[in-house]
Parts: C-alpha cells; structure tokens; sequence
C-alpha cells in the first residue's frame, strides 16, 4: 500500500488526538507517525501539558494548526449534513412505498371485479325477442349492491355471462349499474366475432352467471317470446 502524505495524516491528527476516529483511520496514524517526525511533533505539540506560545504570524506551524482545525470541523459538518440528506431521503422513500402499497390495496378492495356474483342473488326477467332478432332481457341484483362489469366465459360452444364486483361490495349506483339494466344479445354478432377468432361459429346455449351456477338466457331450439312494445321503443335505435 502507498504511503500516506503528510497532508492527510494531519487532517486526522485532531479526530486521532480526541479518539473520535474510525479504528482504520486511526490505525494508518499510528502506522504513519512511526516513521514521521514531522508529524510526531505536531502530535506532541497537541499533547503538551503546557500551553504552547502562539507562533509567529504567517509560520508553517500556524498554518498547519488552523488548517488542521478548519478541515476536521469541515469533515464533521459534511458527514453531519451527509447523515441527515441520507436519512431524509430513505424516510422518505419508505413513506412513498408505504403509501403506494396502501393505494394499490386500496384499489385491490374496491375496484378490481374479481368477486363473482353468486346466482342465488341474479334475478333475470322478460327475456323475449326483438323484432330484429336480438334477445332482449332485464337482469337485477337482489342482494342490493352494485355490479360494474360482466365477463364473457366460454366453455366450448357454451357461453356464460359472469356479473364480477370488488372484494368489498357498494350500494352506490346500484339501482343504475349493471345490476339492474336491461340489456340484448346479439346472436348474429357474437357468431362473427367467435368466427373471426378462428372458432367454430356455433353457439349452443347463452346463460347469465358463472358455469357453476348458469341461468339459461338462450338455447339452440328455443322459442322465445316477442318482445314488449316498451321493450321494442327502448331498443329500437340499437
């Protein structure tokens, strides 16, 4: 390892001499000192009993002593402000994680639509048949709470409309959501869009809920009824 200069070995001399040093530092004093006279005698000058006189204006000694001193209160106040930036910014940072986990389980409880609707709250009335071809039904959550989307599983040619909601359910909007609406299907469409993505075009049966608990909206075979005329008004511009 190079030798340590003077220079450096005196900046430490004040931090060495009041035992405030690292033990590394103080070791590459110590080991510095053994060979340096130089540096041994400002040491001892620290160390006297007796005061020293002041030495001369513009001496060498003078200089080094106020040097000394200015640079160990300049390392001090600079690992001080050091610490304090440190602290701050990683404060800081772990309030910000904090405060983006808590937001995102926010957002998890109350707006992912990952809790299916159970059936046993699905109420679906006045399926019937526009006179355009579509089936038209009314569809209303029991249970009071509001649904905000509807998810389109298929099993082969099955297809399931699966109302989904938060884990923590709201009765705002209820009664002008999704759980409770009218609403269509259009079988035309739906055989398209299956077609387009390179599946058969048959569609078998439509119902409304998960595939555990299905209530049958439409089959192959069925006949459905005519639709209201109030029912024809509503969707006569779709």
């Amino acid at each position: 390892m190079s030798r340590i200069s003077c220079e450096v070995i005196q900046d430490l001399l004040p931090l060495y001499y009041d035992k405030v040093c690292s033990s590394a530092s103080r070791a590459l004093v110590e080991e510095h000192l053994t060979a340096c006279a130089e540096c041994r005698e400002l040491l001892d000058q620290m160390s006297g009993d007796i005061a020293l006189p002041l030495p001369e204006s513009g001496s060498r000694t003078s200089l080094n002593a106020r040097q000394l001193e200015e640079n160990g209160l300049r390392r001090i106040q600079a690992s001080w402000k050091r610490s304090k930036t440190f602290a701050f910014v990683r404060g800081f940072l772990l309030a910000a994680a904090a405060c983006a986990i808590l937001y995102l389980g926010y957002l998890g409880l109350t707006e992912w639509n990952i809790t299916r609707v159970p059936s046993k709250v699905i109420r679906i009335t006045e399926v019937s048949q526009l006179h355009n071809g579509r089936i038209a039904y009314h569809v209303k959550m029991t249970d009071g709470y509001a649904v905000n989307q509807v998810k389109g599983v298929w099993d082969d040619d099955r297809l399931y409309l699966v109302p989904v909601r938060p884990l923590i359910k709201t009765r705002k909007f209820a009664d002008i959501s999704l759980a409770n609406t009218y609403d269509t299907l259009n079988l035309e469409q739906i055989r398209a869009n299956r077609k387009a993505m390179g599946k058969s075009p048959d569609v078998r049966a439509i119902y409304y809920g998960s595939p555990e608990e299905p209530i049958l909206l439409w089959e192959q075979g069925i006949e459905l009824p005519p639709a209201s005329a109030a029912l024809e008004a509503q969707f006569q511009f779709n």
